[in-house]
């Protein structure tokens, strides 16, 4: 009798040791899915908080001041000064501006990301893909609007055509092949260096209002403005191809955004971009672009997009979201992190009851041996009882 109950007690010890077993196996799968699963978010949460590191753009302290005494200004009823006074006044106030924007350029430096010195790629300038247009675009409309709620100003817009419009008007610039000879045929007539003949056809496109003929051939519009570098030496590949990464893009784009708003007496670049003297209009992004031409490589940013311009003009008005702005990038890390948080859970739960069956698991192997044992015994007559 005790020979039978030991090999029943051995069949089922079997049974359960094989079944613990196979819980095992299972919770092992489970467990190593929830650490990829924790180490996924992780990743994703490392390269959030990296990229959400953004680029930033501080402007004086006594630029702002000064700024703001301007908008203040410009919004006070002057009707019964004289002429002179007005004169003065805004004559200080223009020195106050042009003096403290200098401190611009120490306050601010490129630092790139890990992403940005990671990625080794090298785009043709001349030939970007979409989608670095846009990361492009969006990266510059949050700079300019970083700078504008400083001076307490609401943010450009960016709509859909703030993605076409300063993309087009490089590709004129191209098309023309925009060289030094144009530039300095217009400044012999007292004019500026942009292409204003292609800015103003792409304006035309939307509806928007132009310069007239006599300003045009002066290179006189209202959108642009500018970085030009001379290829005075050969920066191209071997193809005759001028490439830059992503990281070397932005780093370029921040410079000379920086130098618009900070280089000593130039008030109309400093107001273009941040259009403080236009406070009460609603002004819409006009994108930033590049462009390689055999003489010039140039940085367009089209900042002057006024609601008095884009009023009953084709012009998208319909806001789209940034995916840079401060909001959607603490949205992604609020749900990366509760993504983290939820795949910590699950890991630590998975290593629970991976280690709960393991234990079951060791304990039936345990009682098997025991119960094999046993049974071994009774067989050999090393039972009292039996022998």
């Amino acid at each position: 009798e005790q020979l039978n109950q030991a090999e029943n007690t051995v069949k089922s010890a079997t049974k359960d040791a094989e079944a613990k077993e196979a819980e095992v196996k299972e919770a092992k799968t489970n467990r190593d899915n929830a650490l990829a699963t924790y180490n996924q978010a992780v990743s994703v949460l490392d390269a959030l908080q990296d990229s959400s590191k953004k680029q930033t753009i501080t402007l004086s302290p006594a630029f702002i001041q000064a700024v703001k005494e301007n908008m203040a200004y410009n919004d006070q009823d002057t009707s019964s000064w004289s002429s002179e006074e007005r004169d003065k006044r805004t004559m200080e106030l223009y020195n106050k501006i042009v003096s403290a924007q200098v401190e611009h350029k120490t306050l601010n430096k490129y630092v790139p990301s890990k992403a940005d010195q990671a990625d080794k790629t090298r785009y043709d300038i001349n030939n970007l893909p979409q989608e670095i247009k846009d990361e492009l675009n969006y990266y510059v409309v949050d700079l300019i609007n970083q700078m504008r709620r400083q001076l307490g100003l609401p943010d450009v817009v960016l709509s859909k055509t703030s993605l076409e419009f300063a993309d087009k008007a490089a590709k004129e610039y191209l098309k023309a092949n925009f060289s030094k000879a144009m530039k300095d045929d217009y400044r012999s007539k007292g004019g500026v260096g942009h292409y204003a003949i292609g800015i103003n056809k792409v304006a035309k496109e939307y509806g928007l209002p132009t310069t007239d003929a006599e300003e045009e051939s002066k290179g006189e519009q209202y959108y642009e403005n500018t970085v030009t570098t001379y290829s005075f030496h050969n920066f191209d590949d071997a193809d005759g191809v001028y490439r830059k990464t992503l990281g070397e893009m932005k780093a370029k784009l921040y410079d000379d955004l920086v130098m618009l708003v900070s280089t000593k007496g130039d008030y109309a670049h400093t107001e273009g971009i941040l259009q403080f003297d236009h406070a009460h209009e609603t002004i819409y992004f006009g994108g930033v672009a590049q462009s390689k031409t055999d003489d010039f490589y140039t940085t367009h940013f089209l900042t002057a997009i006024r609601s008095e311009y884009v009023n009953g003009s084709k012009w998208d008005k319909t806001p789209i979201a940034n995916p840079l702005s401060d909001e959607v990038i603490e949205r992604k890390l609020s749900e990366a992190r509760q993504a983290l948080a939820d795949a910590m859970t699950a890991r630590d739960n998975a290593q629970a009851k991976l280690e709960a069956t393991t234990k079951a698991e060791s304990d039936a192997k345990l009682a098997l041996t025991n119960a094999e044992a046993n049974l071994t015994a009774l067989k050999n007559g090393e039972s009292p009882l039996a022998n």
